[in-house]
């Protein structure tokens, strides 16, 4: 009897001891030109085709996504301007540019001309996704393209 005594002791002190460490809790941001203000980069970038639940990882797909891309810079200013940087790694054809973006609702953001829906907008990260085709070995396939735009310093 003292052993089972002894072992739910030791138990219950290594259960106590091993509490979980949590993560801060991730502030949601509303959708405003003044959180939406800043610099990203994409460094994620997921799809799920419309027949499927499963969302395939893009980001490394070199004819979907191609490398002199993932060191561009997405600028947001807060009159509504929207900058387009190739920096770091110069693609063959460098691409910046310089447009409008628009909020008008509050989880649409169109900018590039394109319309997204804000999945989420925190100090960090602005997910995005938008209907897309998208060209595979199969031939080109409709469904949903996730970006995440990681805020830069």
């Amino acid at each position: 009897m003292k052993r089972l005594f002894f072992a739910a002791f030791a138990l219950t002190v290594v259960l106590m001891a091993c509490t979980k460490t949590e993560n801060p809790a991730t502030t949601y941001l509303p959708l405003t030109k003044y959180n939406v203000a800043g610099t990203y980069k994409i460094t994620a970038l997921t799809f799920t085709p419309n027949s499927s639940l499963i969302e395939y990882d893009v980001y490394n797909i070199d004819t979907i996504f191609k490398a002199c891309q993932k060191d561009d810079l997405l600028i947001f200013d807060t009159n509504y301007v929207f900058n387009y940087a190739d920096s770091g790694t110069q693609c063959s054809m460098p691409q910046n540019y310089t447009g409008v973006y628009v909020i008008s609702s509050p989880n649409l953001l169109a900018f590039e001309g394109e319309n997204f829906i804000v999945q989420s907008l925190s100090t960090t990260n602005l997910v995005i996704t938008q209907s897309q085709t998208l060209p595979f070995l199969a031939g080109n396939i409709m469904g949903i393209l996730k970006s995440t735009l990681t805020k830069q310093p």
